[in-house]
């Protein structure tokens, strides 16, 4: 999990919740064949970042949805006992407590307005529109 940027507005901070698989580009089948298995994520190539190093290609899946539909069904199903699985089970618990406290409002249509008892969607700072020309002056 990395921080983003901007914090929320009660100063928690942003968190990005992302699985990410490097390795030398001579094994590039293998974080592909991992995209394949999966369904989600991408490959990026990077060059060498020292003389003498090798170039990366590394695989990585961003999205919650993508998390949830097969990083962690896979993660759960196929990682044995062991540090690499407690380090997952931080990551994962990390991830739902984080989603618990800032739930996505993704497809379920605009915000409603923030003065208490209006539904209507929100125009702009929070407001709908006949309450953002109220406070506005348009």
């Amino acid at each position: 999990m990395t921080p983003k940027k901007p914090a929320y507005a009660d100063g928690s901070s942003r968190l990005a919740f992302r699985f990410e698989v490097k390795v030398a580009s001579r094994d590039r089948p293998l974080p592909e064949a991992l995209r394949d298995f999966l369904g989600y994520g991408s490959i990026l190539a990077q060059p060498s970042r020292r003389p003498g190093w090798q170039p990366t290609s590394a695989f990585s899946v961003k999205s919650l949805r993508a998390h949830r539909a097969a990083t962690i069904p896979f993660a759960e199903q196929y990682l044995l006992p062991c540090a690499k699985r407690r380090q997952f089970e931080a990551w994962r618990d990390a991830m739902n407590a984080h989603e618990l406290e800032h739930p996505s409002r993704w497809g379920k249509g605009a915000s409603p307005c923030s003065i208490p008892g209006c539904e209507r969607p929100v125009r702009g700072r929070r407001l709908c529109r006949s309450h953002y020309y109220r406070e506005t002056g348009y």
